[in-house]
């Protein structure tokens, strides 16, 4: 979505629920954060290269990591907003499928 974030460490992470004035942001929000965040849900491949991996808290990964970007899932009403990860990974099913029979989903 982003092609500034090509080639750089970045991960996503979940929002930070606990917080009281949590805003609602989409997917054409600038999502960045520099501080905070919850679990990282995806890492690229260059984040993995230098430790950070799924699961990991944000804060520790850009502890392991200082030059780590990370964006927080959209949100709405106060919850995350997953509809354009389902997208996306609906378009690689249609995309396989033009290769294949049968395609099965078993993750986003």
């Amino acid at each position: 979505r982003d092609p500034s974030l090509r080639g750089v460490p970045c991960a996503v992470c979940q929002y930070e629920s606990w917080r009281k004035n949590t805003k609602d942001a989409s997917a054409e929000d600038d999502r960045r954060t520099t501080s905070g965040g919850s679990g990282i849900i995806a890492v690229s491949y260059e984040a993995r290269a230098l430790g950070v991996t799924r699961m990991m808290d944000a804060t520790k990964a850009r502890k392991a990591c200082p030059s780590l970007i990370t964006i927080t899932v959209p949100t709405e009403h106060g919850k995350a907003n997953m509809s354009i990860y389902k997208e996306a990974g609906q378009r690689v099913c249609e995309v396989l499928g033009n290769f294949a029979e049968r395609v099965e989903k078993r993750s986003v």
